[in-house]
């Protein structure tokens, strides 16, 4: 049986620190960095930001390729559909398969796409890599340092 890819960009990666990344870090193992077609924009949240990605941009956005281990079910998976707000009725992420580009090959894997209109609020990434502009410390990253308080 073939183990479920997921393609993480943001606040899920193991380049964050909170519960929700820590939680699916435990299930998952991390294989390698890859790329996806589209843009990626930053939301500046009161509680800090985090990125998204939309589909429609021809850059390359930045992350990481997981696959679920043994142990990761729909619970965990109704979990992260919570966390990026992908179970609600106006969902602001749509859970979807997406190409990544990893090395010379790529692979079809699930990823958090943005479901929203992009606004004039967001603020567009470049680089389309979310972890060099939280590193360049341009604003607080949205849940950082939650996966020192446990798991809720």
């Amino acid at each position: 049986m073939r183990a479920r890819l997921f393609f993480f960009y943001g606040t899920l990666t193991h380049e964050h620190d909170n519960l929700a990344s820590a939680a699916a870090r435990r299930r998952m193992t991390h294989l390698a960095k890859g790329a996806v077609r589209g843009s990626l924009f930053v939301v500046m949240h009161h509680e800090g930001c985090y990125p998204v990605l939309d589909r429609r941009g021809r850059g390359w956005v930045q992350g990481w390729l997981y696959a679920a281990k043994r142990g990761f079910d729909r619970r965990m998976l109704a979990r992260l559909d919570r966390y990026e707000e992908a179970d609600r009725a106006w969902p602001e992420y749509r859970r979807q398969a997406v190409l990544v580009r990893v090395g010379g090959r790529r692979v079809l894997a699930e990823a958090y796409v943005h479901a929203r209109t992009v606004h004039a609020g967001m603020k567009r990434v470049a680089s389309g890599d979310f972890a060099a502009f939280a590193r360049r410390g341009r604003a607080r990253v949205y849940g950082a340092g939650t996966a020192k308080q446990g798991m809720r």
